[in-house]
């Protein structure tokens, strides 16, 4: 397995992970303003996860089998 297809995975994993934190921060309504703020922090750390992971994505050179 190459490091493009290792990769490939830890983003598509990161962004089950992004859309689930972001419904969360959606949706949880009851939280306290504390609980919003910081799940709102978590949301956008996950956003930059998946940009970074997705750069890192293109950037890496496809494995030559000789």
């Amino acid at each position: 397995m190459s490091w493009k297809t290792l990769v490939l995975f830890a983003l598509i994993f990161a962004f089950i992970g992004d859309l689930g934190w972001t419904l969360v921060y959606w949706f949880g309504e009851d939280l306290s303003d504390l609980d919003n703020k910081l799940l709102g922090i978590r949301s956008g750390i996950s956003h930059l996860s998946v940009v970074a992971l997705y750069i890192a994505w293109r950037v890496t050179p496809e494995s030559s089998k000789k």
